[in-house]
């Protein structure tokens, strides 16, 4: 992966002339690098062992420019040639430089690509005699910086397709390439996610910029986290990581991802109180954007909308709603929740992103100053025009007859795989006749609307698990359902179930309601008349925790988030701020390497 602030085409290539652009000038064979892309290519099954690389980084402007110096003196910079792409190097014999050894002869490798990375490491010391590759001529650089690194190619795996034994990065794992902010003095915080099917996800390597620290929250799931100093303000600074999975004897690793962080003054202030997370969102990190197209997770209940006034957007988001996600390791809470745009206030999942701010309270489970923090949902209330003031509830019972809800005390709830979960959701509104449609539900590992992937249990109207039993409502306002208990993807300890939910007039046949089961998705949402149906909301209960195997049960002996102390001074949390923003930024400068006098 490369970047240039300004705007530069970078190339990578290979150092050619010795004790100058490498030590030893030798170009592994099996290799391929695509120097317009920086990515390298490996298609041999010959050895297995560590290649030392020792590349070059040049850019070069994309049209003409002149360059006057102090003295006056006036030079010219080139573009590359348009007829300059790959170049496939298989030059001779070149043995790995470190260990190796002959591979099977049977066994055809799968295509491996490894994308240069940013930690410079010096090649180590190698047998093969030096050999001399002409460089095919490059116009004069604006600048260049040496690059030496190090590959390890393992055996071949059982199975080349990520997700089986090699690691693949699921959300919320930020893309590679992304460009995110961080907030001088402010805790910059990367969620770093891998799963694999018949591997064993333990541990990831990263690198970054000093005081990076790595912290496991649960198998396949770490934290990056980083505080930039006012030193750094203006950087921008590469963070790249990969996941490590083990079968068996083999290790197995993951593509590697890299994302660029931006370094600026803090543009948002989250303050931490016993039940709830105050964010103050300056209106100068979004000018442009409507600040009424601004929203939280789950905006639905009338306590999660935000409010503005002359210089900032403020959010007053209680610890168990508006869509916060829960997240806890041995000693910690964490609360999490982000600011984002949409489109159209109807929808459900934000599709374009414009600008994130992720924040976040930590709390120690135990404290000086105590509180029992109830993980219970309640009763979520909504003002709609046309329908008024109407509150949702959605519980779980112990059994068929749904006399009497579970006590929210005993949250999170305890079953075993297999077991029967009974659902109860009601509607309550002054307007009669009308009724209640469950459009969808899902179990998802975390209370977060945007959250994927989530198990399906009901699609569009649609049951989706063979499991799922429906049950005679006691009026219209009302759904009744069951669920056989599971662990999802057999990788989490507890899951919320997440609905979202309709009012509409009863008898109404252009209503959604009336529409009832859609097998296929219909492209977008039917614009809805405010008068016959309400918008789609977003309603969710949970954790159950699913029991345990005893492997596991001593990692989570004695945890209930229900009975948690939480710290309640704000001394004893820990506010964190992540903000995201997918505009075209100016970088700062990047500190390039000078020339030497005989390239100038």
């Amino acid at each position: 992966m490369t970047d240039d602030p300004d705007g530069d085409r970078v190339i990578c290539r290979y150092g050619t002339i010795l004790n100058r652009e490498c030590a030893t000038c030798n170009q592994p064979q099996g290799f391929e690098l695509d120097e317009r892309n920086c990515v390298l290519h490996y298609r041999s099954t010959s050895y297995t062992g560590t290649y030392g690389f020792e590349l070059v980084l040049e850019d070069f402007p994309r049209t003409t420019i002149s360059l006057i110096s102090t003295n006056g003196t006036s030079t010219q910079r080139l573009p590359l040639p348009s007829n300059r792409n790959k170049r496939s190097l298989l030059f001779g014999k070149q043995l790995p430089f470190v260990g190796a050894t002959s591979g099977p002869n049977h066994v055809t490798a799968g295509l491996t690509t490894t994308t240069a990375g940013p930690t410079t490491t010096t090649a180590g010391p190698t047998t093969t005699p030096y050999q001399t590759y002409p460089s095919k001529p490059y116009p004069t650089p604006l600048s260049q910086i040496p690059l030496q690194f190090s590959v390890l190619v393992d055996s071949p795996a059982p199975s080349c397709t990520e997700g089986e034994y090699l690691p693949r990065f699921v959300h919320p794992t930020p893309s590679h390439g992304d460009h995110l902010n961080a907030q001088v003095n402010e805790e910059f915080e990367i969620t770093v996610k891998a799963v694999a099917q018949y591997s064993t996800v333990g541990d990831i390597i990263f690198t970054g910029p000093l005081g990076t620290t790595k912290h496991r929250i649960e198998r396949g799931e770490f934290y990056l986290r980083w505080t930039p100093t006012v030193h750094q303000f203006g950087d921008q600074v590469p963070i790249c990581f990969i996941a490590e999975a083990a079968f068996s004897y083999q290790q197995f690793q993951s593509e590697m991802r890299c994302v660029w962080v931006h370094v600026e003054h803090a543009k948002a202030h989250v303050i931490c109180n016993e039940t709830s997370m105050t964010v103050e969102l300056e209106k100068a990190a979004f000018k442009g954007l409507d600040e009424d197209h601004l929203r939280l997770n789950d905006p639905g209940s009338t306590a999660c909308r935000l409010h503005s006034n002359g210089t900032h957007v403020i959010g007053f988001i209680p610890l168990n709603e508006c869509g916060t996600m829960i997240k806890e390791d041995d000693e910690n809470l964490l609360f999490s929740n982000e600011i984002t745009t949409f489109e159209d206030v109807r929808d459900i999942v934000t599709r374009k992103h414009l600008l994130e701010v992720q924040f976040s309270c930590q709390y120690p489970k135990r404290g000086n100053v105590s509180l029992g923090f109830t993980v219970h949902r309640d009763n979520q209330t909504i003002t709609e025009k046309g329908f008024g003031t109407f509150t949702y509830n959605f519980e779980f019972y112990p059994d068929i007859d749904f006399d009497t809800m579970i006590n929210p005390h005993f949250y999170p709830l305890d079953y075993e795989v297999g077991d029967k979960i009974y659902m109860q959701i009601d509607a309550t509104t002054s307007i009669n006749n009308t009724v209640l449609f469950v459009e969808s539900c899902s179990a998802s590992p975390y209370d977060n609307p945007n959250y994927q992937p989530t198990y399906p249990i009901i699609e569009n109207g649609c049951v989706q698990d063979s499991t799922v039993v429906l049950y005679p409502p006691s009026h219209n306002k009302q759904f009744r359902f069951s669920i056989d208990a599971f662990k999802f993807i057999g990788l989490h300890d507890q899951v919320y179930i997440s609905c979202s939910v309709i009012l509409c007039e009863a008898g109404n046949p252009n209503t959604r309601c009336s529409r009832g089961c859609l097998p296929t998705n219909p492209i977008g949402r039917r614009r809805r008349s405010a008068a016959i149906e309400t918008g789609a909301h977003f309603i969710s209960q949970g954790p159950l925790r699913l029991q345990s195997t005893p492997e596991n049960k001593s990692s989570v002996t004695g945890l209930n988030l229900n009975m948690a102390f939480i710290a309640g001074c704000l001394l004893a949390a820990i506010a964190m701020i992540c903000g995201v923003m997918i505009h075209k930024f100016k970088r700062a400068a990047v500190r390039y390497q000078p020339l030497s006098s005989i390239e100038q």
